[in-house]
C-alpha cells in the first residue's frame, strides 16, 4: 500500500479486483465516480502483481481472506514505517538541522512543537521567520491561535530544500526536496543503511528496503507523498496514529501533494526527474 495511497477502502478495493478477474456484478456492492474507479482500478493491477495470491484467492472466490490480507497487510505496513522512523528521527533531524538532538526513543511528548528544532521543521514554511524571531511565541500560537491553525493545506518547513529561502511568489521552489523527507524516504524503501549516505534514492536498493523487496526501481508520486506523511507523523508528539493530528488532517496532506503534480506538470516532470537521478 505504501506505493499507493495513504488511505484506502478495502472494500472498495476487493470489489474493483474482484470485476478485474471475474466480471459479475460486484461493482454493484459499491458506489464511486469513474475518476475513483479509474484510480482503484490501477490500485488492483499493483496490489495483485505485487501479490499474485491475491488474484488467485479472488477466482476462488474467497473474498474474505483476500480482505484480511489486504487490511492487515496495509495496517502492518504503516505500523512498521512508524516505528522505524521513530527510532531514526532524532538521528535524520540532527543531519537537517546540523545540531545534536537527543530524543526519547519510548515516547514523543518531546516531540512536534513542544520541541524548538522539531517545531521549526513542522511550522508552516510561511512562518518560517516569525518563527525564527520568536519560537516560544510561534509554538504557543500555532497550539492556540485560529489565525496560525496548522492544516494539510500548510507546507511544513521540512518539505523545503531550504526554509531560509521560502518565496511566497514562488512556492514550489524548493519544494519536496527537503533533506528530512528524503532521509524518510530511503528508510523506508532503501532501508536504513542507506538513509543518510547511501545510494540515490532507490536505483540499487537493499534487501532490507521495500524498493529491494518488491523490485522498485523508479520513485513514483505517491512513494514520496506516503514519505511525506509518515516524515510528519515521525516529527509529531502522536504516540498513536489518528489519521489526524489537531486540525492537520494526513489523508487530505497525501492528497494535496498528489495534486500539486497535476497542477504543475512541467515541475511535476522535474521534481520526478530530480528524485529518480
Amino acid at each position: 500500500m505504501r506505493c499507493l495511497h495513504i488511505s484506502v477502502s478495502i472494500k472498495n478495493l476487493v470489489s474493483i479486483a474482484e470485476e478485474q478477474v471475474a466480471p459479475g456484478d460486484a461493482l454493484r456492492r459499491i458506489h464511486m465516480d469513474d475518476r475513483t474507479k479509474s484510480r482503484y482500478g490501477t490500485w488492483s493491477v499493483a496490489v495483485m502483481t505485487f501479490c499474485p495470491e491475491l488474484e488467485t484467492r479472488l477466482r476462488q472466490g474467497d473474498i474474505k481472506f483476500v480482505s484480511i490480507a489486504l487490511k492487515k497487510g496495509m495496517r502492518s505496513a504503516r505500523s512498521s514505517d512508524a516505528h522505524r522512523l521513530k527510532e531514526l528521527a532524532g538521528r535524520f533531524a540532527s543531519e537537517t538541522v546540523g545540531t545534536q538532538i537527543g530524543l526519547d526513543g519510548d515516547s514523543k511528548m518531546d516531540r512536534g512543537f513542544n520541541h524548538n528544532k522539531l517545531g521549526r521543521l513542522l511550522i508552516p514554511v510561511e512562518y518560517i521567520k516569525e518563527y525564527d524571531r520568536d519560537p516560544i511565541c510561534m509554538r504557543e500560537r500555532v497550539k492556540g491561535d485560529a489565525r496560525y491553525k496548522v492544516t494539510a493545506h500548510r507546507s511544513p518547513a521540512f518539505l523545503y530544500e531550504d526554509p531560509d529561502d521560502y518565496n511566497p511568489k514562488h512556492v514550489l521552489q524548493g519544494f519536496l526536496r527537503g533533506k528530512f523527507l528524503v532521509f524518510c524516504f530511503r528508510a523506508i524503501f532503501t532501508g536504513p543503511r542507506g538513509s543518510i549516505r547511501g545510494p540515490s534514492m532507490i536505483q540499487t536498493p537493499t534487501r532490507t528496503g521495500m524498493a529491494g523487496i518488491y523490485g522498485l526501481l523508479t520513485v513514483t508520486v505517491p512513494m514520496i507523498a506516503y514519505s511525506a506523511v509518515q516524515a510528519r507523523f515521525a516529527l509529531s508528539e502522536q504516540q498513536t496514529w489518528t489519521g489526524n493530528d489537531g486540525a492537520f488532517s494526513y489523508e487530505v496532506f497525501f492528497e494535496t501533494l498528489l495534486k500539486v503534480f497535476e497542477v504543475d506538470r512541467n515541475w511535476g516532470k522535474e521534481t520526478l526527474s530530480w528524485w529518480n537521478e
